[in-house]
């Protein structure tokens, strides 16, 4: 999928994508193509901390920070 998203005649604005392509290896391919939106799958502590709200605001995230497999 994501060579024929690179091989369009035209620049994409974002790809949107479900909850099969969380984790690291798609995200990384995702956004080289394109600016990338998906759910987040509420998996880990810190995680579910960030969720456990009721009210909209921004926040960064960092998958496997400080690990070798972080994604920036």
């Amino acid at each position: 999928m994501l060579d024929h998203v690179a091989a369009l005649p035209f620049d994409v604005a974002g790809v949107l994508a479900d909850r099969g392509f969380y984790d690291g290896t798609s995200i990384e391919r995702l956004d080289a193509a394109a600016p990338v939106a998906l759910p987040i799958i509420r998996r880990g502590k810190r995680m579910a901390e960030k969720l456990d709200t009721t009210v909209s605001y921004w926040t960064e995230y960092v998958m496997y920070e400080g690990s070798e497999r972080e994604l920036e």
